[in-house]
């Protein structure tokens, strides 16, 4: 196992390699710490510039099928004694060390105060010492297997992509046929995701209720639609839920 040199991260200098959502992201959390950041494209090698930056941490924040071609760009150029990360969730990478920010990251920044909210995931068998490094940071450090990754990422992009895209047809259909605004599902939305986190047995409405007749009218009028296709499939794989 690759052991990690300990350092403070108060004084520890982070290059960040790629220039999408999650660099800005944690471009603009790492200077909220005040901890010294520079950023650079993919693209290219390490520019004179960040090699005169001597970062402790080079962090790869690539497409995951990227993550070794650029490693490998770089890899002559990267300081001695410079830790190199990648962000994938998914995969193992050689030489490089796994850091995973559990969080979707939009075009928008968020409050300077959410960030230390956000988990960050590390395989205990590859990074052991991944808690002592990472301890000057505020945000909690969870470890898993390497072996886990893949599965652990697959129930991550569940959660966190299939209800956005869910929510994204039923608010087009719910201000264009139904012609109200989606802040009036709100309240709905928002309360079902609290008791999602408090209990299992959260399920109501026809389904959980087996009222059949309007299950039947809800098909009817969601018509030959993507909508009515994820009801049918819910219904077949999860509609005796409410009843175990």
């Amino acid at each position: 196992m690759r052991q990690v040199p300990t350092r403070s991260y108060a004084a520890s200098r982070f290059l960040l390699v790629g220039t999408g959502k999650l660099s800005r992201h944690l471009e603009f959390y790492l200077k909220h710490l005040q901890i010294p950041v520079s950023v650079q494209s993919s693209r290219m090698g390490l520019t004179p510039e960040n090699h005169a930056f001597q970062p402790d941490y080079v962090y790869l924040l690539v497409k995951d099928d990227a993550i070794e071609a650029v490693h490998e760009r770089l890899m002559s150029d990267i300081p001695d004694g410079a830790t190199v990360l990648h962000a994938s969730g998914a995969r193992t990478i050689p030489g490089v060390l796994g850091l995973h920010p559990l969080c979707t990251f939009g075009q928008t920044l968020y409050a300077a105060d959410y960030y230390p909210t956000i988990p960050w995931i590390v395989a205990s068998d590859e990074w052991e010492d991944a808690r002592q490094e990472l301890s000057a940071l505020p945000n909690q450090i969870h470890l898993i297997h390497s072996r886990d990754r893949a599965l652990y990422h697959a129930l991550c992009s569940i959660a966190g992509n299939f209800p956005a895209l869910l929510w994204r047809e039923v608010f087009a259909r719910f201000e264009g046929e139904v012609g109200l605004a989606r802040e009036v599902l709100r309240p709905l939305v928002e309360q079902s995701m609290r008791n999602a986190f408090e209990s299992d047995a959260h399920l109501t409405g026809p389904i959980a209720r087996g009222d059949r007749g309007t299950i039947e009218k809800h098909l009817d009028v969601l018509g030959q639609s993507r909508l009515k296709h994820i009801y049918e499939s819910f219904l077949g794989n999860f509609s005796g839920e409410s009843k175990t």
